[in-house]
């Protein structure tokens, strides 16, 4: 049996008189809307320049990418750059509505993090009701419904943070589940052993690629990134506070020698692990956090 056919539309769109000309990030909408009828279909292929993000709360709805239909379930997002070739709307399949939340934005800013976010976990997430990110979005719905973005520094301020938030490993809201709880765990307590992440996986008795996905779903960063941060922490802590040679820091941190080491640091860091620790003495750094 079908349930109620009633849509709900609870958007808010903003047009700030104290916008500059070209915002680094500009908040264009954000709305909560249940939809039930297939005439909701959005082609983005005509649509203005944006960025859009959409989070599934009940029911179900599509997204269309490279002639796919992907099946948009409780907990699983979108995030598009317009315009562009992707499809999304409503299909009835069991009669039951669709119920989303969907930020929409644009600005000279977003670029870099959009593409950060792409490489890292594509056009489809998936997200606890707990994490951060969705948490930011309802809230700023929440203000949007109570008149509390009232200028667009304020509402711009809250794009970034909800940017920030998707490219951040930072879940400490987040409920996780006992596999990525036990990963999580085994990396914190192992992560100077040279063993990676093949090994971890089968101590889980799960495949390599179960674990990453899972993993990548919860934190918002993959196992291998997870575990090069454990370590990298670990070598500035050891690079302020002692005097260990870079050789026997890369030993204590779990990379196989200096060279790797120093390859990894580079990468990550943009500097040597020696010019660090220059940098560190000469500006009276003891900790450092990344």
């Amino acid at each position: 049996m079908k349930e109620n056919r009633m849509e709900t539309i609870d958007n808010y769109a903003f047009h700030f008189l104290d916008e500059f000309e070209y915002p680094a990030v500009q908040l264009m909408s954000v709305g909560k809307e249940t939809r039930c009828l297939e005439t909701y279909y959005w082609d983005n292929q005509n649509r203005p320049e944006g960025y859009l993000f959409q989070y599934t709360v009940s029911g179900s709805g599509v997204l269309q990418t490279n002639g796919q239909e992907h099946l948009l379930t409780p907990g699983q997002a979108f995030f598009l750059h317009m315009p562009g070739t992707e499809k999304y709307y409503y299909k009835d399949l069991d009669g039951k509505p669709w119920t989303f939340y969907y930020i929409l934005f644009r600005g000279s800013a977003v670029r870099p993090y959009f593409d950060y976010i792409q490489s890292h976990a594509g056009i489809l997430h998936s997200f606890t009701e707990y994490h951060p990110a969705v948490q930011l979005l309802t809230r700023l719905h929440k203000d949007a419904v109570c008149g509390k973005l009232s200028d667009s520094f304020t509402a711009g301020s809250r794009v970034f943070e909800f940017l920030c938030c998707l490219c951040s490993s930072g879940t400490s809201a987040s409920k996780y589940s006992a596999l990525v709880a036990r990963a999580k765990a085994l990396l914190e307590r192992d992560f100077s052993s040279p063993e990676g992440i093949g090994a971890l996986a089968d101590r889980l008795g799960v495949s390599p690629s179960h674990l990453s996905r899972e993993f990548s779903r919860e934190l918002g960063l993959s196992p291998v990134d997870y575990l090069q941060k454990l370590r990298l922490e670990k070598a500035l802590e050891l690079l302020g506070s002692t005097n260990l040679s870079i050789s026997e820091i890369a030993t204590a941190c779990g990379f196989s020698c200096g060279n790797y080491f120093d390859k990894v640091f580079k990468r990550y860091m943009k500097i040597s692990p020696r010019k660090f620790r220059e940098y560190m003495r000469r500006e009276g750094y003891r900790n450092v956090k990344i």
